[in-house]
């Protein structure tokens, strides 16, 4: 295990009150650590003097005199206590006030991130594929797995919509590019933050301070990824697309968001899916599974909290007065303005388009009429033809040679037809034709397809000689006209005033017009008479 990773697990372990962990973590690394200063410094925090003391030889004088000074004040005699042939032993005066630590710290954790107890999810990573994930759990979510969350032994996140449609958070999810935190790592180091980007911890300065003056209070955590996640907490309960309007209104009032910052809100359903799930975000005080990095929480200056207990004693909750004034400026109705009746709208002409010929393609009826419009394209257009005599023949076509049959003869009729039989018979899938069948695409045109034809075999048709464009399917339809350009006056039945319409510029004209009118008033001149 890397050094540097086992450090930064031990001192989140001790975060949250696993002391055990923390010397199971140090017995891993003292055989080859160099360094031990560090790690001796966090077993006296954690407790395990013993132990502390008999790697204290193997640090420099001054590193020795220290510890030798803290060991002292940690428990005086501390030589004379306990059994010292018990390097595991911790006095219960120790772990009494731990237990209520970690007794607190789980009950405020569930309080404000526990979300819906009846599920979560459980985080995995591909260390060979560079893939992680999350698989949902179908059990509650107890004070054992949130333990095992804040120990780092395990990841979970958590589906923020409940089965009513509401959600008890939402967030605000921020992450640099994929670029930017390479750049960041090549210069810093692999531990290396994205908030050490300066435009992402300016503009999360800027969301926190928006989210103040809206009355939403905005809670930070590093997410130990790309980014920083900005959570706001709110009880009882809100609508999906109320926690969307007010984070919406967040991000409004904050400003442009910096170019290399992509921002996403959550929860983004207004429902749960079909598989009674909904949008996912893993829980903050966590280890990320890619990074290893922990994911803690920050305060008002994007600085780590020197426990977890204290950052989640720092969160509260959006004043109810607060959500309502937000929301309700976004649904108040606005009186609707008295409109003058008029005559009913004249209905659009409808004229034949391009679209026409797909349309006119699609209604030919399966069987008889549709293999007589094949036979009618294929012996117009000697390159089809050839196409098509290739696929029974040889059982093979290129990829631009069955992309050119599926976008004529594959758009006669609604199917099945002659183009399945063409592609059975050269072994080509059937994806791109079901697509195809799906929608409306035009027909390929003659110029595309003489591409695939040799030279001098692609003369079907000349150059602007038929509407709407020269394609082989047209010896199946004629000519389609398209539509001319509607002159039509635009919203001619209204016949309203010009005034109305008129724009700003005008507007500007003549309150200036009027403006010189009365100068001239003052100035006893006649109007229209040059001031010259």
């Amino acid at each position: 295990m890397n050094a540097s990773v086992a450090l930064n697990q031990a001192k989140s372990a001790l975060s949250v009150g696993d002391v055990q962990q923390v010397l199971d973590l140090f017995c891993r690394i003292v055989a080859t650590e160099s360094d031990l200063f560090p790690w001796i410094l966090l077993l006296i925090e954690a407790g395990h003097l013993h132990v502390a003391s008999e790697h204290a030889d193997k640090l420099r004088f001054d590193e020795q005199a220290r510890i030798r000074e803290l060991l002292q004040e940690e428990s005086g005699d501390w030589e004379g206590q306990g059994d010292p042939g018990d390097a595991y032993g911790i006095d219960d005066e120790v772990l009494r006030p731990r237990a209520e630590v970690q007794e607190e710290l789980i009950s405020l954790f569930l309080r404000f991130y526990g979300g819906r107890r009846d599920i979560y999810a459980k985080a995995w990573y591909d260390e060979r594929r560079k893939r992680a994930g999350y698989h949902p759990v179908q059990q509650p979510l107890t004070e054992s797995v949130v333990r095992a969350h804040l120990q780092g032994s395990m990841t979970i996140g958590q589906y923020l919509l409940y089965p009513d449609g509401a959600c008890a958070y939402g967030v605000i999810d921020l992450d640099v590019s994929a670029s930017v935190l390479q750049t960041l790592r090549v210069a810093r180091g692999e531990e290396a933050s994205a908030l050490m980007h300066p435009p992402l911890g300016r503009y999360v300065l800027t969301l926190l301070d928006a989210g103040e003056r809206l009355g939403l209070p905005l809670f930070a955590e590093d997410s130990g990824g790309r980014g920083v996640h900005l959570w706001l907490h709110m009880e009882p309960r809100r609508a999906a697309s109320a926690v969307r309007a007010m984070l919406s209104q967040v991000i409004v009032a904050a400003g442009p968001i910096p170019p290399e910052v992509g921002v996403e809100v959550f929860p983004k359903q207004d429902r749960l899916g079909p598989r009674g799930l909904s949008s996912l975000v893993k829980l903050p005080l966590g280890v990320h599974p890619a990074t290893l990095r922990r994911c803690a929480l920050l305060d008002r200056k994007l600085k780590v909290y020197s426990s977890a207990l204290e950052g989640l004693r720092a969160l509260r909750l959006v004043p109810m007065d607060a959500v309502d004034a937000v929301v309700g400026r976004r649904v108040v109705p606005l009186p609707a303005p008295e409109i003058t009746p008029v005559r009913a709208v004249p209905r659009l002409d409808t004229r034949p388009t391009p679209r026409s010929l797909a349309e006119t393609l699609r209604q030919i009826e399966v069987g008889v009429p549709e293999k007589e419009a094949v036979d009618a394209v294929l012996r117009g257009c000697p390159v089809l033809a050839g196409l098509t005599k290739k696929a029974f023949e040889n059982h093979s076509l290129l990829a631009d040679e069955a992309r050119a049959l599926l976008y004529t003869i594959g758009l006669i009729s609604p199917g099945p037809g002659v183009i399945d039989e063409v592609l059975a018979s050269a072994k080509i899938p059937r994806r791109e034709l079901d697509r195809l069948r799906r929608g409306l695409p035009n027909p390929a045109g003659c110029k595309k397809l003489s591409r695939l034809a040799p030279e001098g075999t692609c003369s079907c048709f000349e150059k602007n000689e038929v509407l709407p464009y020269p394609t082989p399917v047209l010896h199946a339809t004629g000519s389609v006209a398209p539509s001319p350009p509607p002159w039509t006056r635009f919203a001619e039945h209204l016949e309203t005033d010009e005034s109305v319409i008129q724009g700003p510029l005008d507007a500007i004209g003549e309150v200036l017009a009027r403006i010189e009118k009365r100068l001239d008033r003052l100035e006893g001149k006649e109007p229209g008479q040059d001031s010259s």
